[in-house]
């Protein structure tokens, strides 16, 4: 899944979530791999 794949809603809530996640926290690693998962979980709204 590419990120100009998603529409404007779902990339919003993709941002949403890595927000959410990374909330107190000083790393995630590998946040690359992360964000792609929840662009696949997304993508299927």
């Amino acid at each position: 899944m590419k990120w100009d794949e998603l529409t404007q809603v779902q990339r919003e809530e993709v941002e949403r979530q890595l927000k959410v996640i990374s909330r107190g926290v000083v790393e995630i690693v590998p946040e690359d791999e992360l964000k792609q998962k929840l662009m696949k979980s997304v993508s299927k709204f």
